[in-house]
């Protein structure tokens, strides 16, 4: 298992190999290889968890900031 997310940070979550979870305290979603889920950055902290078969992820935190 494993997470990310912090203060005012989405996070791009793309699976490129395996499956498993994602979840927040709000809920949670399935993981597949080939997807992107946008973790928005109200969602606060959020966890990973893979299945049986591994779980590979790309993951950005773009920076939002001005200036």
């Amino acid at each position: 298992t494993g997470g990310g997310g912090g203060p005012g940070a989405c996070s791009l979550v793309t699976c490129i190999g395996g499956s498993g979870w994602l979840s927040t305290a709000a809920g949670g979603v399935e993981l597949n290889a080939m997807t992107t889920w946008l973790v928005p950055a109200a969602a606060g902290a959020w966890r990973v968890g893979a299945a049986q078969d591994g779980l590979r992820l790309l993951v950005a935190q773009p920076s939002l900031a001005s200036g």
